[in-house]
């Protein structure tokens, strides 16, 4: 199986965070191996990591919501049958801040927003409880892969 990411880099401070390149790679690795499933034997996604000020654009847009939000996800009209899932876009100063607030190192909000973005276009959603418990286990599982804390254990009382 093979993950085609076209990564847009448009606010440079990304690369002086993290190193988007290779956190993208790891995960679509992970994912390709967790979904094998729900994905083809290939598929294309492009990912946007830009300021708040073009994810404000984006949720106005799109969302009609006029704030910036940490991650969209755009799913293909054409998914399943089309090779290209979708498009994701994820938010600098959002990020940074949430992961502050919440005691998380930026690389792993990050990658939790990424595989969150990802989930969303292989149709994962948590819109119920029922919903919500299946994405975010599969949300746990991706990152554990990945050596990244549970995002979720904060909210459920434990230890991190």
């Amino acid at each position: 199986m093979s993950i085609d990411v076209e990564l847009v880099i448009e606010d440079e401070r990304w690369s002086d965070l993290i190193d988007p390149e290779s956190l993208v790679s790891a995960i679509c690795e992970k994912l390709s191996i967790r979904c094998r499933v729900e994905i083809a034997n290939s598929f294309e996604a492009s990912i946007l990591f830009c300021s708040d000020e073009r994810m404000r654009e984006l949720n106005r847009f799109w969302m009609k919501k006029d704030y910036p939000t940490n991650v969209l996800s755009f799913p293909s009209a054409q998914h399943p049958h089309s090779s290209y899932l979708g498009d994701i876009a994820i938010a600098f100063e959002t990020i940074v801040a949430e992961a502050k607030a919440e005691g998380k190192a930026p690389l792993n909000h990050t990658a939790h927003m990424v595989v969150h973005g990802f989930l969303h276009l292989l149709g994962y959603d948590h819109q119920t409880d029922d919903e919500a418990t299946r994405m975010e286990g599969l949300e746990t599982l991706l990152l554990q892969d990945l050596g990244i804390p549970d995002p979720w254990a904060r909210e459920r009382g434990e230890e991190i």
